[in-house]
């Protein structure tokens, strides 16, 4: 799951450039929507989005 094209348009728009997902473990959410959940060996995110929140 990685969907930051939302997130990558409005750092344009700021008239900035978004830095590369780093590979560590992560979670990037805007409002209710994941847009990326990496797990790591050794480090594991679980996140799940529903009508409620995340």
């Amino acid at each position: 799951m990685t969907d930051l094209h939302p997130i990558t348009r409005l750092f344009g728009e700021a008239g900035w450039t978004m830095p590369p997902t780093p590979q560590v473990a992560h979670l990037v959410a805007y409002g209710q929507t994941l847009a990326s959940v990496q797990s790591l060996p050794g480090v594991r995110v679980q996140a799940e989005a529903s009508a409620d929140g995340i």
